[in-house]
């Protein structure tokens, strides 16, 4: 097996039949194992072991969201809908196990044959009580983050779901544009998105990432 990306919290490693497998270094946890079921019931080829410490799939290739984009330097429209897809059903398998993701960062999305994106990090991960989610550590500068987040003046906060959805249209105008949006004050904030998301204006894809990208800051 060859070693192609490693965190401290993954690995993954591929044979010479394009076969992929990502270790997880803390098997069996409750976040662990719901990443790893969220990607196991939508990849066609992949399987787990019994106790969820691995998943196993057939992949032409499989690099970190950060390195797809530096060879990719803007998605594709076709890609942008892979990647707003694949998310959004990752985040609602996560929420029928009672988790949530509360951000996402480049560094922690892995692209799988251009049509599957996943946020493989575990610790990004919180319990989703009544609609609203924990965060309880500062988050690095390349996390993409709502304004329920810039704008908080302590934590721990509890956060709605929405901060999900804010942050996911976030990193997909940033892969689509190289653009990354700023929560500035209601009414500028909705001009800057207007603007950003000009180019794609008329499309479904424009509409879903507008309502996505609403100014929330509850």
């Amino acid at each position: 097996m060859i070693l192609t990306h490693e965190t401290n919290y993954l690995r993954i490693c591929k044979d010479t039949s394009q076969k992929f497998i990502i270790y997880f270094k803390n098997p069996n946890e409750r976040y662990t194992n719901n990443i790893i079921h969220s990607i196991v019931t939508t990849v066609p080829t992949s399987f787990t072991d019994t106790g969820f410490s691995y998943i196993r799939f057939t992949a032409s290739k499989v690099v970190p969201l950060q390195e797809y984009l530096q060879t990719n330097i803007n998605i594709t429209y076709q890609t942008a809908h892979h990647m707003l897809f694949s998310l959004w059903k990752q985040q609602s398998t996560l929420l029928e196990g009672n988790t949530s993701i509360i951000a996402l960062s480049v560094n922690d999305i892995i692209v799988i044959d251009q049509k599957y994106f996943f946020c493989i990090n575990p610790n990004i991960l919180s319990c989703n009580h009544n609609e609203r989610v924990k965060l309880s550590l500062p988050l690095d500068n390349d996390y993409f983050v709502s304004p329920q987040i810039t704008k908080a003046k302590q934590i721990p906060l509890f956060l709605s779901l929405s901060t999900f959805h804010y942050s996911l249209a976030s990193i997909i105008v940033y892969s689509l544009f190289n653009i990354k949006l700023s929560c500035l004050d209601e009414n500028t904030h909705q001009n800057v998105v207007e603007e950003t998301l000009l180019p794609i204006f008329s499309t479904k894809l424009y509409s879903c990432l507008s309502r996505m990208l609403a100014f929330n800051e509850d």
